[in-house]
């Protein structure tokens, strides 16, 4: 008898062991397929997390609202704590246009999957649309923590709202505390949203000291390429210091004592590999400071070195001093007046080659009647295509004005 009663413990045992073995199997089959055939996984094991998940999924993306609601809810009743079962239901009710439920499934994924995506986008539309401004850009700080990069998806609907008053002010009141997505949004505005809500948010940002140099300058360049030069003249000049201001003319900062801004009517050095562009302290100048230019022996077919002009019609002279230490080039050096509008050539100096002190350079040009409304003052390599474009050497240019 009580080698029966042994058998048969050691028979359970047995039993037991293999249904856990093959409970062991059974999972990790269904684990593995969970992602990739869900349908197969739950096959082994109905209440696979990971296979319920992967299958409301596939549904969502088969626009199966119906089946990825009823998949969703066997997740929460297998993990009631499941973050993806309330992502889930709340796609599929935004997908369904149930706004009410959308809005309360939407929060409790807020809380539940801090990381999920659709849910703070979803509501973050929402709340634009209902007029709570300042809750929908929080949640784009959300959106930008959670997929840094991604809340440029949404820029779009915020460019769509900003010719709004309110929208722009409750925006420029955000970005004046420097978000992390600031620069890419006014970016993204400067090219594609309109000219009255580019000035709005801007100047929403200048009443409250927050409009910093870039956005100026931005500003400016997009009020050119709409042709509007007098506005942009006015707005770059009323950002200059009040001594800047009272000798404002023709050329700015023509005796290069302050360093260029790059902004606006100021001169515009852009970065090259085969020229050196800086301010140099040295003798002979008329102030302290001269422009030197260092160029590398190397095939130069731009010098990025400009200023725009504003001249009314009339007759004028550009006026310019030189040094040279052993400049070498095919033809040298000039000064080019351009007319914005229509790209013509209306005045070229006179080349400056080789080496020589300070010496005074002059010639007189034509602001036309019409199709001149703003100029381009550059520098140019004046040596032919090719071989002819090397250049060696530096030169300095102080006193750059313009005279009626």
């Amino acid at each position: 008898m009580k080698r029966v009663a042994t058998g048969a413990a050691w028979l359970i045992a047995l039993l037991l062991a293999a249904l856990v073995c093959w409970r062991i199997v059974v999972t990790g089959l269904s684990d593995q397929m969970a992602q990739e055939h869900p349908q197969q996984a739950l096959a082994w094991d109905p209440a696979n997390p990971e296979a319920l998940a992967a299958l409301a999924r596939q549904q969502l993306d088969r626009k199966e609202w119906s089946a990825a609601r009823q998949t969703a809810l066997r997740l929460l009743q297998t993990e009631p704590l499941s973050q993806q079962g309330f992502v889930i239901l709340s796609k599929v009710a935004v997908a369904e246009g149930d706004v009410q439920s959308a809005e309360v499934l939407s929060d409790i994924a807020l809380h539940r999957a801090p990381h999920a995506l659709g849910p703070p986008a979803w509501l973050m539309v929402e709340q634009l649309r209902q007029g709570h401004y300042a809750q929908a850009l929080d949640l784009l700080d959300r959106i930008s923590r959670i997929s840094p990069g991604r809340q440029g998806n949404l820029y779009p609907v915020l460019i769509a709202l900003a010719d709004d008053p309110g929208f722009s002010d409750a925006l420029a009141e955000r970005l004046a505390t420097s978000p992390v997505w600031r620069a890419s949004l006014v970016g993204s505005m400067m090219s594609k949203a309109s000219s009255a809500a580019v000035e709005h948010l801007l100047t929403s940002l200048q009443r409250r000291h927050a409009l910093d140099a870039a956005e100026m300058g931005q500003w400016i360049d997009r009020l050119a390429k709409e042709g509007k030069w007098g506005e942009a003249y006015a707005r770059w000049a009323g950002e200059l210091p009040l001594s800047e201001m009272t000798t404002l003319r023709s050329i700015h900062n023509g005796g290069f004592e302050t360093d260029p801004s790059g902004i606006g009517f100021d001169w515009r050095i852009d970065k090259s590999a085969d020229v050196i562009i800086d301010r140099d302290r040295l003798a002979g100048t008329d102030g302290s400071v001269a422009l030197r230019l260092r160029f590398l022996g190397r095939r130069t077919e731009h010098i990025p070195l400009h200023q725009w002009l504003l001249l009314a019609p009339g007759s004028y002279r550009l006026h310019f001093r030189t040094r040279a230490q052993d400049l070498r080039s095919d033809r040298g050096l000039q000064w080019e007046i351009r007319c914005l509008d229509g790209a013509r050539q209306i005045a070229v100096s006179d080349v400056v080659v080789g080496s020589a002190d300070w010496q005074e350079h002059g010639v007189d040009f034509e602001i036309p009647e019409r199709n001149c409304q703003a100029q381009d003052l550059s520098l140019r390599n004046a040596g032919s295509k090719g071989p002819g474009k090397i250049l060696a050497g530096t030169v300095w240019f102080d006193d750059v004005s313009i005279d009626p």
